[in-house]
């Protein structure tokens, strides 16, 4: 999405097309949301529509449809019913900071300026509750995300403050506040997102403190009770970005620096950084459907893709090659070296100058013999 900052820039949803493993194309279509700049957009899990807030406040609802014999989507505007009841739902939402659907995507999470979350019904956009997570802060939510290990029954919300709560969604009571790793001074946590891994429920953060980027993971217990299990610095400067791929095998961050970096969600290591991804600092970054690339933007109003490479594993299996290759050579040349060294033993010896100590001993000990 474009536009705002009064420069002329119209205020627009583009599309563009992936060209290659690690190329976008120009913008090969547009669509117009008006006089408001958009300021944040999400998609519907269904890929059928999405919605958008302004930065004057409120939302939008925009439809996307997929023809057959067209290569591209259709954006449009949605049926009077849904704008209107868009245009109702704005009337007491304020400036919206983040948003978030439920995996079946009836429920959408809005967080307000205000320190609240509002869950509104999709696509009737019918209030179904108001969260108040800063409360007594009154700091605006930073992000907003369904905890879909906890089938959408959860909702984690990050304030400015840099704390992250747990709501319950059935009686939007607060369940708890995340510990922070406590060597890890003034960790303010950026967004905090939820998987299911071959352990069980796993929760990750982003976080900054004294200019550098921190992951924080969680692991709910058998009583349900949710332990602070590790953190790791992964990017020497904050994180402005994050957003974990749909496997959860991975973490995608981005940086003011306008770096990308790829975290293993296993290890916490980093497994890929990227420098200078963008001109100036870089604001959102996401995974392809697929998980084979990332897509980052910045506020230079660029988009960068990246291949999500598996250089690694592709390192680990040449290297197993090579081995073998070079045993495979080493069993050959002995072959040889022993089938002549009794016509040939001076050539032999001088062939075998640079094979394994073992080897070579056990050669010069047969040419001997054979002297």
């Amino acid at each position: 999405m474009c536009g705002g900052g009064n420069m002329g820039i119209e205020n627009k949803i583009v599309m563009v097309q992936r060209a290659g493993d690690s190329k976008l194309t120009e913008e090969v279509a547009k669509f117009n949301v008006g006089q408001d700049a958009p300021y944040r957009m999400k998609m519907h899990p269904s890929g059928n529509s999405m919605v958008i807030s302004l930065a004057t406040g409120g939302i939008k609802a925009i439809q996307i449809t997929t023809k057959d014999n067209e290569a591209l989507p259709v954006l449009s505007w949605p049926s009077q019913s849904v704008m209107s009841a868009a245009e109702k739902c704005s009337s007491f939402l304020g400036v919206i900071k983040c948003m978030s659907f439920s995996s079946d995507g009836t429920s959408l999470a809005l967080g307000t300026e205000d320190g609240k979350v509002h869950i509104i019904s999709w696509p009737t956009l019918k209030r179904e509750g108001e969260l108040d997570v800063s409360k007594d802060r009154r700091k605006a939510v930073r992000n907003v995300d369904f905890s879909s290990a906890h089938s959408d029954g959860i909702v984690l919300a990050v304030d400015e403050s840099g704390s992250c709560s747990l709501w319950n969604v059935e009686d939007m009571q607060m369940l708890c506040l995340l510990e922070k790793p406590s060597d890890i001074p003034r960790l303010s946590l950026f967004r905090c997102v939820s998987t299911i891994d071959h352990k069980g429920i796993a929760l990750y953060a982003a976080g900054n403190s004294k200019g550098n980027g921190y992951i924080v993971r969680w692991r709910q217990t058998d009583d349900g009770a949710l332990t602070l299990d590790c953190a790791r610095k992964v990017v020497a400067c904050p994180i402005s970005g994050f957003e974990l791929s749909h496997n959860g095998a991975k973490i995608a961050v981005v940086t003011p620096d306008a770096d990308q970096c790829l975290v293993s969600t296993e290890s916490l290591k980093t497994e890929k950084h990227v420098k200078g991804a963008h001109m100036t600092f870089a604001t959102a970054v996401a995974f392809t459907p697929d998980d084979s690339a990332i897509v980052s933007v910045s506020a230079d109003a660029s988009a960068t893709l990246t291949n999500v490479s598996q250089e690694r594993a592709f390192g680990s299996i040449s290297a197993l090659i090579l081995v073998v290759c070079f045993v495979t050579m080493m069993a050959i040349l002995i072959h040889v070296s022993r089938q002549y060294i009794e016509s040939y033993p001076d050539i032999v010896l001088y062939m075998i100058d640079y094979l394994p100590e073992w080897a070579r001993q056990a050669l010069q000990s047969q040419a001997k013999h054979a002297g």
